[in-house]
């Protein structure tokens, strides 16, 4: 391995300590040995290292029986923020089609493309609020009701407002359109939660914080299903399992625990 000069000396470094590890773990050099070694490691480059291994020890041709390694994605739970802490976000929200779209879905647990795409039609206006009739995946009707006063923020946002009262701009396709609003929707969101100190919440963390809110005050799992519009009771589960990192599942402990 330091012998080839094709490598960088970073490149050697690694791959030296691969192989060291794999030796000290394996002792023999086998196909058998080093599938199972990459799949306990699963980390791309390490394949690398046993190419020059192989070629070193003149079996270069068995270098093709090696696995592909495939990477499983890292899985991203939600990131969770007291009430008061996102009401502090929506200060450094500037753009105000997205500052109403932002407190929808804190009131309501809705996805951002669904309030995005909401026609004036479907926003109707009753003595005690508003309720809207969002087209949510599968192209199902979902409907969600917004008491006043909350509610007088969307009455006053869109009475002068056209078709589409939260889309910016202008496109001949919808689809494209509410995509385009919704990617700086999405950088607004990160840029707001950014300013005061939140990282990693993404607007979709508006919905698994709505979940959780509501089953911390109610621990009703179907009213929480029928709130989000969720098909399967599985689906809604999977919302309450995922919202909490594991720095928020030690907090839980700890207070339990007092």
């Amino acid at each position: 391995m330091n012998q080839n000069t094709n490598l960088l000396p970073r490149s050697k470094t690694q791959y030296n300590k691969v192989i060291d590890q794999f030796i000290h773990r394996y002792h023999a050099v086998t196909i058998e040995n080093i599938n199972r070694f990459l799949v306990e490691k699963n980390i791309s480059f390490y394949k690398f290292a046993f190419f020059y291994l192989l070629k070193f020890l003149d079996m270069k041709n068995e270098y093709i029986n090696i696995n592909k390694i495939r990477k499983l994605p890292k899985k991203r739970y939600g990131v969770y923020v007291d009430a008061d802490k996102i009401k502090q976000m929506f200060q450094h929200i500037n753009t105000p089609e997205f500052f109403v779209v932002a407190m929808i879905q804190f009131l309501t647990g809705c996805r951002s493309q669904d309030v995005l795409g909401l026609t004036k039609d479907h926003i109707i206006i009753k003595a005690d609020g508003v309720t809207l009739h969002l087209v949510v995946k599968g192209m199902r009707e979902h409907t969600v009701a917004i008491p006043f006063p909350e509610a007088k923020l969307i009455v006053d946002f869109t009475r002068n407002k056209g078709e589409y009262p939260f889309l910016r701009g202008k496109q001949h396709d919808i689809t494209k359109w509410i995509t385009n609003n919704y990617n700086y929707y999405y950088r607004e969101i990160k840029r707001a939660s950014e300013a005061i100190g939140i990282h990693g919440f993404r607007t979709h963390d508006f919905r698994r914080n709505f979940a959780s809110d509501v089953y911390s005050g109610k621990k009703d799992i179907f009213l929480i299903q029928q709130l989000l519009g969720h098909q399967s009771i599985e689906t809604t589960a999977r919302y309450l399992q995922d919202i909490r990192s594991e720095e928020a599942s030690k907090k839980a402990i700890e207070e339990f625990r007092r």
